[in-house]
């Protein structure tokens, strides 16, 4: 068998079924056992194929994460009911276009879909070269669960890898229990197949070695106990009947039924091996971890949840229908299958010996050396994207795990950012203060602009002072907003000053003075420490120059305003 892919070596995979069961369990894909395992009931509506409650079905996987310690960034499998799957049989000369759009009619045909576009997936099964045909098998589901499955795990901070169809996971778990042996597998053995019974119907999935041959899906109603083994028996044995096998699985989760008395009814001639998911089992299918999975509980691990474990081992040979997949590219979608059915389809094989031994054996050795080179290119391709997903999936690792813990950070950073950029303004304005300079009002407001109300002895110490200020950038948009003789008021005549040259007649004040709000200014919180008026500090090398003597120099002296204040 083919690797395609470096494999997650631990997985948490999660299976809804028709009857609003949820199962999830975390998977070691190297040991094969189950590590951990919860279950619990989602409202799924059969009728409309939908989740009634979106809401309850993110607060269930929320709770079941939590219980089982599922950290953000696990990968995650999911597997969900088809809503409608059968197979067709169309031209073989159909391109894929022409083959998806038949198929999306005959799923809004059913009447399944309402209005909703389906997503749809097929495999080829084999193909007639007598009679020019193809017959596929085909599934189609919703976007809408799609999407609220995707959205509810990514929202809840795991890695989706896979959503897969529940009938082809299946099929991995039943491999995946050991009752299908490698002879089973083999592409030479006679056949097998896989009974599903569920409240509302049964589902027959035959395969030749690893090739699916058929899939039938029928309605099945379990009323009344006199006499049921048999009236179930007579509904499925037509689909058996009409199957070459050697070996049959049967996996039941109907209360009430049990799986090895409908063997017993249905008197095979071949072995048959009975997995019951109700009060009939006795004991765990699969391996389990004794210290962390509940024994009782272990008894309701079903096939449908382990297989989407497995994803990973057969999604190469075909085993998926991948409605989204976005981490694992798929398979050619068939070539292995082509191949397996020329080998081994009943209908096919009767044209292999019909022609001549050596032109057989060449065609088969040209379709298998390609088919080779064309997997051995894709499994590189497949491994170095696992490898990608792996490297996604540390990086998710490494980034904050808490939203609001990443919020909290983020706003204390901003904030040490500003208080450390207030620090750095008060150095600047410290170190340029003339000796005959000193600062009475300082505030740095929240938008980090400054506001700073001084006395000076001269002009010329306040126009070199600001001019100081002005060959940094954090100050280059700043003004001296006035200038006037300290102790006369706003409407005394003072000198003309020049605040580019200095110069002044001691006339009047160079500017009107605008009124100052007396609202608080402060917009940031006062450095430890330090406190300032408005709220905001003055670094320890100012607060020497900034007085805290109310009166007026006795010594004539200019009183300066640079900025506005706020």
């Amino acid at each position: 068998m083919l690797k395609a892919a470096k494999k997650y070596s631990v997985v948490v995979a999660i299976s809804l079924n028709l009857d609003s069961y949820l199962e999830v369990v975390e998977y070691d894909t190297i040991q094969k056992k189950v590590l951990k395992y919860e279950n619990t009931v989602v409202s799924y509506n059969k009728n409309e194929r939908k989740i009634d409650e979106p809401e309850a079905l993110e607060e269930a996987l929320r709770e079941i994460f939590t219980h089982m310690t599922i950290m953000p960034g696990t990968p995650i499998f999911v597997s969900l009911p088809d809503i409608y799957i059968s197979q067709r049989l169309l031209s073989a000369r159909m391109s894929e276009t022409q083959i998806e759009t038949e198929i999306k009619q005959d799923l809004v045909n059913t009447n399944l879909f309402d209005d909703v576009n389906p997503i749809a997936r097929w495999k080829q099964l084999n193909v007639d070269e007598d009679e020019d045909t193809q017959t596929v098998l085909y599934s189609g589901m919703k976007e809408d669960i799609v999407e609220l499955f995707k959205n509810v795990i990514t929202g809840l901070g795991m890695e989706l890898i896979a959503i897969d169809s529940s009938s082809f996971s299946l099929i991995k778990g039943v491999i995946g229990t050991g009752f299908i042996t490698e002879d089973d597998l083999d592409i030479g053995s006679d056949g097998w197949a896989i009974l599903s019974l569920t409240q509302d119907q049964y589902e027959m999935i035959a395969l030749t070695g690893k090739s699916i041959t058929s899939l039938t899906q029928e309605a099945l109603s379990y009323d009344g106990t006199v006499g049921i083994y048999n009236k179930i028996a007579d509904v499925i044995m037509p689909a058996v009947e009409s199957l070459w096998m050697s070996n049959m699985v049967i996996v039941n989760t109907v209360p009430g039924i049990s799986s090895q008395e409908l063997a017993n009814r249905m008197a095979l001639d071949f072995p048959v091996h009975c997995i019951d998911i109700n009060e009939n089992a006795t004991a765990p299918v699969y391996d389990i971890d004794e210290e962390t999975v509940d024994a009782d509980k272990a008894l309701n691990i079903s096939p449908y949840v382990v297989g989407t474990a497995l994803y990973q081992d057969y999604f190469e040979l075909g085993f998926d229908f991948a409605f989204d997949n976005v981490k694992l590219q798929i398979s050619a979608g068939g070539f292995l299958d082509v191949v397996n059915n020329l080998l081994e389809g009943r209908e096919t094989r009767k044209f292999i010996m019909s022609i001549s031994p050596v032109v057989c054996g060449i065609l088969i050795l040209l379709a298998i050396g390609t088919g080779l080179f064309y997997f051995l290119q894709q499994g590189e391709l497949k491994r170095l994207t696992a490898e990608k997903s792996d490297l996604e999936i540390q990086l998710k690792n490494i980034k904050p795990k808490d939203t609001n813990e990443f919020d909290a950070t983020l706003s204390i950073k901003k904030l040490y950012e500003k208080d450390k950029d207030i620090s750095k303004s008060l150095a600047l304005v410290s170190d340029v203060i003339p000796d005959n300079l000193w600062i009475k009002e300082f505030n740095i407001y929240s938008d980090l602009s400054v506001y700073m109300r001084g006395y000076s002895y001269n002009v010329p110490d306040i126009i070199e002072f600001y001019k100081a200020l002005k060959t940094f950038s954090k100050f280059k948009d700043l003004t001296i907003t006035q200038i006037l003789i300290a102790g006369e008021g706003r409407d005394s005549t003072n000198s003309n000053v020049d605040y580019e040259t200095g110069e002044d007649d001691m006339g009047a004040n160079t500017s009107a003075p605008s009124e100052q709000a007396s609202a608080d200014p402060s917009a940031l919180p006062t450095l430890p420490g330090l406190e300032g008026e408005g709220g905001v500090t003055a670094a320890p090398s100012i607060s020497d120059q900034i007085t805290n003597v109310n009166d007026i120099p006795n010594e004539p002296c200019y009183e300066f305003i640079i900025g506005n204040k706020k």
